[in-house]
């Protein structure tokens, strides 16, 4: 399996209003692709590291998604409040012991949000391919591609209305 790069967010000074960019949440979490082919799914971090053993309740992100794709999101554990707790996926991060990874997935569930969508049926659809699809276009095809449920989901995102977004 070859490592995706996946391309890094730009940082602003603040919020503002364009047609050419889309919104996302910082979801402080871990980067990772999702290789999905029908029947499995590997999740490899941005170094290329194996993360898949490690999320086992991610096991079924091939069942989530309805094609052969490489997805891009975070995989984020959320505190009491729903919030991403970066410290309760770093407790997460390293285990290779299934007891403990068992351990702390019960007791730091995590969820893979997905925000991207790099490859479909083996055609790369990213600004790098010959027939790129836009960023919207893409967001299109992860509504079309992902069964959302509780450890898999789309991330939100707003588009051009930068300046209107509550932080």
């Amino acid at each position: 399996m070859n490592t995706v790069k996946p391309m890094l967010a730009n940082l602003a000074q603040e919020p503002f209003d364009s047609p050419r960019h889309i919104w996302e949440w910082k979801w402080n979490g871990l980067r990772i692709v999702g290789h999905c082919d029908g029947n499995s799914a590997l999740l490899q971090g941005r170094s290329g590291a194996d993360f898949t053993l490690q999320f086992p309740e991610l096991a079924e992100l091939a069942r989530q998604i309805k094609a052969e794709a490489i997805v891009d999101g975070e995989v984020v554990c959320f505190d009491d409040n729903g919030l991403p707790d970066f410290n309760r996926i770093q407790h997460r991060i390293g285990k290779r012991d299934p007891l403990a990874i068992k351990v702390m997935a019960e007791k730091f569930p995590a969820t893979y949000m997905i925000f991207d969508v790099l490859s479909v049926f083996g055609r790369d659809i990213t600004a790098l391919s010959r027939e790129p699809a836009t960023q919207v276009q893409r967001k299109d095809i992860l509504e079309q591609l992902v069964i959302p449920n509780g450890a898999v989901r789309l991330s939100p995102w707003v588009d051009g209305d930068g300046a209107g977004i509550a932080l």
